[in-house]
């Protein structure tokens, strides 16, 4: 089994993901362009990835996404200190195909789409001014949580292309994912930490990694 999968059967596979990889080539990746991969990360950003094996699986993960029963939380690493431990953004945002970037504007109109995601601050660095973030994105617009945080003067470190000033890879890792077994219908929860990725912004924080620290909406007022 590639050393990138960490969880497989007869429906799926779990694939975490290295900055870098083009998700749409996992299927080479591992061998077999049957597979097909069920929710993509942008090429810069690592972390859990699932890859269907079969129509039927792909289909009900897919169902799943667009009901908003599959859900993703992220670590994110943003300039400054928020104003809020627990928060929720909402936007209206409008991507550039050309550019390949979003930009926030003040209302709905042709092409623009809002935007929602939940977070909480887990640790906060005051040597570098910088906060490590769980995000739980509740849309999944192109880029939303880099453009969302960057829009508010916390550009996610690493990311030039919204506004960091930090060189180097950005800081925004997919580290967990919650659904029901296409097959089984039961409740699965995969966890991986960005300690793994050679991005040493990670290590600056006071955190344990390996508690499985998930957002509730009801946490946010």
């Amino acid at each position: 089994m590639n050393e990138q999968v960490i969880y497989e059967d007869e429906a799926f596979m779990v694939f975490l993901k290295r900055p870098g990889q083009d998700s749409e080539k996992i299927p080479a990746i591992l061998g077999d362009n049957k597979l097909k991969v069920v929710n993509r990360l942008d090429m810069p950003v690592g972390g859990l990835i699932l890859v269907g094996k079969n129509a039927s699986s792909c289909a009900n993960l897919n169902r799943q996404i667009e009901q908003k029963t599959l859900l993703k939380e992220y670590y994110a690493v943003v300039a400054g200190k928020m104003e809020e431990i627990n928060g929720e953004l909402n936007d209206y945002l409008l991507h550039d195909k050309s550019k390949n970037k979003s930009f926030p504007v003040s209302s709905a109109r042709k092409g623009v789409k809002d935007a929602t995601l939940l977070y909480r601050v887990l640790a906060y660095n005051d040597a570098s001014d910088l906060s490590l973030v769980k995000v739980r994105p509740i849309t999944g617009r192109t880029h939303q949580i880099r453009v969302q945080f960057a829009s508010r003067k916390h550009p996610l470190c690493g990311d030039g292309k919204y506004g960091s000033k930090v060189k180097g890879q950005i800081a925004l890792f997919s580290g967990d994912v919650l659904f029901e077994h296409p097959n089984k219908k039961t409740p699965l929860h995969y966890h991986a930490s960005p300690l793994d990725t050679d991005n040493e912004i990670w290590s600056l924080f006071d955190y344990n990694w390996n508690e499985y620290s998930l957002i509730k909406s009801s946490s946010v007022q």
